[in-house]
């Protein structure tokens, strides 16, 4: 009797797409705080030359040892840009084997010096982008301590309200009237969104990720961009809680159009089997360890010593007596 062949699994598009629909959204969802600031004019092409990051290996690093020891780490970077500056920068740390998801929010106005002969306004971490995420990747790798990047991730800041839209609202409570109009930004700002607990659609999410501070009469984050990273941090938890419950298929094909990265299939399949495990109490979040300048140019100076200490908090391996537990 002939020895019957074993059916051979093959990728198709179909499959390949669906897949990459779902860590799109896994992704989206954990970036969603910064797409607000996306370049009105989509990116839509990301050059060859922007693939390879492996060059942001640690190796040069203290923390080499550190990075290496724990291969189920990956970094993903996502950036919001607006023309050659990037207006919101976060490094999520996602660890395969524990589920558990840190997300690093770096203020634009972190100080980051390429050349010292540089305005101030170049001096600021948002302006290293010049066109290429691999830019703003080397700075934010030689903030965080050498850490590899693994990933980027661009997306168009107007998929927040599609995406917010399929969900069905994100739950949030507002902690004042948000109330703001301002016809010289792009597009024209008016935002008016009541305090208390509420469901916020596409548009209106939109417009509380935007907010800074409100008209005359009205509050304002008295932080401004720090508070409103903090307000983001929040949504994005929401936002992750809410999509678990629901049909992440189904709401990844309206992310999947407006997402950028440069994630092979291999990867996109390896990250999404490992990310079935995750739950809304794997999340974290922070604000890049610093102090803001009181007065103009409001640089964001970082902390050194806080962020070796956070670095290797996130990478730090269990104990011989905590694997046993």
């Amino acid at each position: 009797m002939a020895r019957k062949k074993k059916k051979r699994y093959r990728w198709n598009p179909q499959k390949k797409k669906r897949i990459l629909m779902i860590i799109a959204l896994i992704v989206l969802v954990a970036a969603i705080t910064g797409v607000y600031a996306i370049s009105k004019a989509r990116v839509t092409n990301i050059s060859d030359e922007e693939a390879d990051l492996t060059f942001l290996s640690g190796k040069n690093s203290e923390f080499a040892e550190l990075y290496n020891a724990n291969k189920d780490k990956v970094n993903i970077l996502m950036l919001g840009v607006n023309t050659n500056l990037t207006d919101t920068i976060m490094l999520i740390n996602y660890d395969k084997e524990t589920h558990d998801v840190n997300i690093i929010s770096i203020p634009r106005d972190t100080y980051y010096v390429r050349n010292e002969d540089d305005s101030d306004v170049n001096k600021k971490i948002n302006a290293a982008y010049k066109g290429k995420v691999i830019n703003t990747a080397k700075a934010v790798s030689d903030i965080l301590c050498d850490i590899p990047i693994n990933y980027y991730v661009v997306v168009d800041y107007d998929a927040v309200e599609k995406i917010v839209d399929a969900m069905g609202g994100v739950p949030m409570d507002i902690p004042f009237h948000m109330y703001r109009n301002d016809e010289w930004d792009t597009p024209p700002l008016h935002i008016d969104i009541p305090a208390g607990h509420q469901v916020l659609d596409g548009e209106n999410a939109v417009k509380f990720l935007r907010f800074r501070h409100g008209d005359p009469g009205y509050p304002s984050y008295p932080m401004q961009d720090l508070d409103r990273v903090k307000a983001q941090q929040a949504f994005v938890k929401a936002a992750i809680k809410k999509s678990l419950g629901l049909d992440l298929p189904k709401i990844a094909k309206v992310a999947y159009n407006e997402v950028k990265c440069n994630m092979t299939v291999g990867n996109v399949a390896s990250l999404t089997k490992s990310a079935v495990g995750i739950s809304a109490e794997n999340i974290t979040s922070c604000t890049l360890p610093g102090e803001v300048q009181e007065g103009s140019p409001y640089f964001y100076y970082p902390d050194e010593e806080a962020i070796e200490k956070l670095i290797k908090d996130i990478y730090a391996l269990p104990t011989d007596e905590e694997k046993e537990d």
